[in-house]
């Protein structure tokens, strides 16, 4: 079987994008005006990027960024979002690694911020696990805001959320092999065809770990070029349709 199936979705052709790493330079930043403070982990290889990725991290969520000795420190490196973090940069984009939130005001203050410093650039909220309930709370207070949501590997929990009334296109991608009892893959596929969104089922790769670890088929292991591939054909289309 193809590693990527689609449902719910028109077939659209795959683009080709370059897989190549790019060891992009990494940076700290800061939201100003935010108690507490707004930090945030920025990798890009370009200053004007046509893309902007939020990722908001699964398991407790926080990246908590600082720098330590003068060197910069933070968490979740070894989770999906920020090891595909090269992937999802080829081409000519940024990636933004922050505290997973719902708060509506710290989120919109950061898309503000992060529209202020790349005006050219679409922001797409990436989550993924427990991430997905964060970017789920949020998603009927952004449109205007974002060019469009993407789930991945989403809790059973988003089931108690309306994403049928929210105004900004959603995407879900899931693997259909997902070892975690708390993000079932029947599960996904109902949340996303009750919210009338995408959905993108992966096959596929290698699991190990704890079933609910980042190295496991829920974190999509040695499957994350098809995954970032699927996500940006998806993005382009929303730009395109805009």
């Amino acid at each position: 079987m193809h590693p990527i199936s689609k449902k719910f979705a028109p077939i659209f052709a795959a683009l080709a994008l370059c897989s190549v790493n790019i060891h992009a330079a990494e940076s700290m930043r800061t939201v100003d005006g935010i108690k507490p403070p707004l930090t945030y982990v920025e990798q890009t290889e370009t200053q004007d990027p046509k893309i902007v990725w939020i990722l908001f991290p699964g398991a407790d969520g926080k990246v908590d960024a600082h720098v330590q000795n003068g060197e910069l420190r933070y968490r979740k490196k070894t989770n999906f979002l920020l090891r595909a973090r090269e992937l999802l940069n080829a081409g000519g984009n940024a990636c933004i690694a922050a505290d997973s939130t719902s708060n509506v005001e710290r989120f919109k203050r950061l898309a503000a911020h992060l529209k202020f410093r790349y005006p050219k650039a679409a922001l797409f909220l990436l989550s993924t696990s427990r991430g997905t309930e964060h970017a789920a709370a949020l998603s009927p207070h952004l449109a205007g805001t974002i060019a469009g949501i993407v789930y991945t590997a989403s809790m059973h929990t988003l089931s108690e959320v309306d994403l049928a009334s929210v105004r900004v296109p959603q995407l879900f991608v899931h693997h259909a092999s997902d070892p975690c009892r708390n993000t079932p893959f029947e599960s996904a596929e109902k949340i996303a065809r009750n919210a009338q969104a995408e959905f993108i089922a992966i096959n596929g790769g290698i699991s190990v770990g704890k079933p609910c670890g980042p190295f496991s088929h829920h974190g999509f292991n040695g499957v994350e070029n098809d995954v970032v591939d699927a996500i940006k054909c998806w993005a382009k289309r929303q730009m395109e349709e805009k």
